[in-house]
């Protein structure tokens, strides 16, 4: 949309912009723009009435089939017990600041161990922050999941070494990462790398005898609503339906090799939790030790909640880290080690602030 000249310097003059029925615009601009505002509300109420509405009439179905689909589910209760031993918990988590020469990220990942109470005895933790700024990644933030999900993966493996537990809770999917596309050369060796550290922390879990159980928080997968006929659903909405709180389904057979089960809490929340294929024997009785100790207001482990709260990365951590890259150019261009436009590389992006 074009102004007059004097349009905008009254915009200007103004100092703010006011609302759109105060501008000096065209009375045939303000018509058209009106009619294309209100058209667009229209279709856009239109789409999503219709989408809510095949949406009701898909749980109206499920809901005349509740007691088919129970017994499909063949729902048990949870009974929470305390695994043998010491066992841990791991998360990672990233963030990072848009420079204007690239994206500079920062990932932490943590592993907490717990012995007779619901607080962590010891922690292991570990911080990444690359040398380089990721110049070359439309998507960055895809890039610094999968070095989180290597590094929670190496801290893990640093877990069973030093305290030999009999279970391992680790935040996500068991599963690598599916979303695989063309991206640098630094996210391809990020993706292979993160792939094989965690098949090989499964690997080892599963040789030296140690449960290990992925709790998925917000599952996505509609594999089990596929195989029950129940329409475009999520596993998550489906289970959330159709189960009692405080129960969970029978383990079911995933096709990426690993049995999993959904779990209702007290609080009316549904997570995943997935085991190794291997270890299906042990999963009956691991996923009552896995909620052994619930949160009372979000009904996840507390060993889960407890990992995810040390390893969360805030912006103001993530921006912390880019002022003292910063501060380090600028020693060095201060010193003639660098040219001053390595500086203006550094300057955050449109949008983005360096104050912490």
């Amino acid at each position: 949309m074009l102004l007059k000249p004097s349009s905008a310097r009254h915009i200007l003059a103004a100092g703010v912009v006011p609302p759109l029925a105060q501008l000096p615009l065209d009375n045939w601009v303000q018509k058209d723009l009106s009619k294309s505002y209100v058209g667009s509300l229209a279709a856009l109420s239109s789409s999503c009435t219709e989408a809510f509405r095949r949406l009701v009439e898909e749980l109206a179905e499920l809901k005349a089939r509740g007691g088919e689909l129970l017994a499909e589910l063949d729902p048990k209760p949870l009974q929470p017990r305390r695994p043998r031993g010491v066992f841990c918990s791991s998360d990672a988590g990233y963030s990072g600041v848009e420079l204007v020469s690239g994206y500079l990220p920062l990932v932490s990942a943590v592993a907490c161990v717990f012995a007779s109470r619901p607080s962590p005895v010891d922690i292991l933790s570990a911080c990444y922050s690359p040398s380089e700024v990721w110049s070359s990644e439309d998507t960055p933030s895809d890039r610094a999941s999968l070095v989180a999900l290597r590094l929670q993966a190496e801290v893990s493996a640093s877990a069973l070494e030093k305290w030999r537990p009999s279970l391992l809770v680790w935040d996500g999917s068991l599963t690598p990462p599916t979303w695989l596309k063309r991206g640098s050369e630094g996210y391809m060796r990020d993706y292979r790398s993160a792939s094989e550290a965690l098949l090989s922390l499964i690997d080892t879990c599963v040789s030296r005898g140690v449960v290990v159980a992925g709790v998925v928080k917000r599952a996505r997968s509609s594999e089990l609503a596929r195989q029950l006929n129940g329409g475009k659903l999520r596993d998550a909405a489906l289970c959330a339906m159709l189960l009692p709180r405080s129960y969970r389904t029978r383990l079911l057979k995933s096709s990426r090799g690993v049995v999993y089960c959904y779990v209702k809490a007290a609080t009316g929340r549904v997570v995943r939790v997935e085991f190794p294929g291997e270890q299906e024997a042990e999963a009956e009785q691991a996923v009552d030790e896995v909620f052994c100790w619930s949160s009372p207001a979000s009904g996840l482990p507390v060993p889960v909640e407890v990992a995810d709260h040390y390893a969360k990365v805030s912006p103001k951590s993530a921006r912390a880290a880019a002022l003292s890259l910063l501060t380090r150019v600028m020693k060095r261009v201060s010193s003639g080690e660098l040219p001053a436009e390595a500086l203006a590389a550094l300057a955050p992006l449109y949008g983005e602030k360096l104050e912490v």
